[in-house]
């Protein structure tokens, strides 16, 4: 039995989902100077509270990007490339509204874009009309897109995103993959036909050959002696590789590109989505203060050391520490402090609205 198959309850039913985390309403800002009996149940109400364990098939499919990732970072030690972990690419930058695409990895070489989407179904997986089925060991059928097609207008997505930042790189040099890492996929011979659909083994092959130092050398005194259009000339047709300028200049744009900000709550679950603000001792902080890339760990005083450091001595039952605000450095030991009613404004995929976090259940905040 996998991870996947794991039971999430140790009987014959399982335990609903505990959302105790999400909140109705925004809470009201507290008092700071509560009688020693209410912190007390404050504080056991804050040490009680439930563990918010991943789900394992999500977990399991974290791994599979892991691997997946790192096997492109063994291949692209010859590659002199780049790899990006779920960048989100806008589908038309003069139409916020339509939304992003996410994509699992995004390499960037000396010879190709690609773009990879990491799966770690199991069962059966076929053709149906315009999309895939998969039926899951257990019967159970999970209708997909096809994603090959999806893929391509990720790869369409992409191609333009470069190009409105003046990156022209030749349309021939962008490819796709859908990676499957589970041995235990039986796939339809109509899928796994298709070049772009392969095992972790075979990334590898879809990155290209490996990059000589003699090659890239060759590119870089090209683009040093001729004019712009003629050196990338001689990399495309003559050395067959992308002007080194172009490959900095790509790996730039991407970088660039938003993740999802994430929260990871105790006991490891993690939620990903868009911050919209967050609220620490009882201050609304919007999502611009927040520095892209920024992390910040929240420690509660859930302990016995803790609680007396709370309820006796009232001091603040929680802090975060980290570099989650633009101006954090200026905060003596970068420690703010934080208060049990202090929450954040997340707005996950797949929800309508947004929703109100308790920050009392979260251990880690990660800006995309």
């Amino acid at each position: 039995m996998t991870d996947a198959d794991t039971p999430r309850t140790t009987g014959l039913v399982d335990a609903p989902e505990d959302d105790s985390f999400r909140l109705a309403a925004i809470p009201l800002s507290p008092e700071r100077f509560t009688t020693w009996r209410e912190r007390l149940a404050q504080w056991r109400t804050l040490r009680n509270a439930p563990l918010h364990p991943e789900d394992p098939r999500i977990r399991a499919a974290r791994l599979a990007e892991r691997r997946a990732r790192q096997r492109i970072r063994v291949h692209q030690a010859t590659q002199y490339g780049h790899i990006f972990s779920n960048r989100r690419i806008p589908r038309d930058s003069c139409a916020a509204g339509l939304g992003r695409y996410e994509a699992d990895l995004i390499a960037v070489t000396a010879r190709r874009v690609v773009l990879l989407e990491v799966k770690n179904w199991s069962g059966q997986l076929r053709v149906a009309s315009d999309g895939w089925v998969q039926v899951q060991r257990n019967g159970t059928e999970v209708h997909h897109p096809n994603l090959l097609a999806h893929n391509r207008e990720k790869l369409r997505a992409l191609h333009r995103h470069l190009v409105e930042h003046r990156v022209h790189i030749a349309p021939q040099c962008f490819h796709q993959g859908v990676v499957f890492v589970n041995p235990r996929l039986d796939i339809d011979a109509e899928i796994a036909g298709h070049p772009a659909v392969l095992q972790l083994d075979g990334v590898g092959e879809l990155l290209g050959d490996g990059t000589s130092l003699g090659r890239r050398a060759a590119a870089r005194v090209a683009q040093w002696l001729a004019s712009a259009d003629t050196s990338a000339a001689l990399a495309e047709h003559l050395l067959q590789v992308i002007p080194p300028a172009d490959v900095k200049a790509a790996a730039e744009v991407i970088g660039a590109l938003r993740t999802w900000d994430r929260l990871t709550l105790r006991g490891g679950r993690e939620l990903q989505g868009d911050i919209l603000w967050l609220r620490v001792t009882g201050k609304q902080v919007p999502a611009q203060a927040l520095k892209p890339g920024g992390a910040a760990d929240l420690h509660w005083r859930r302990g016995l050391i803790g609680g007396v450091q709370w309820v006796v001595m009232n001091q603040r039952p929680g802090s975060m520490t980290g570099d989650l605000f633009w101006d954090q450095h200026l905060v003596p030991g970068r420690r703010v402090w934080l208060d049990t009613e202090d929450c954040v404004c997340f707005h996950e995929p797949g929800r309508s609205k947004p929703g109100i976090i308790a920050l009392n259940h979260v251990e880690r905040i990660q800006v995309g």
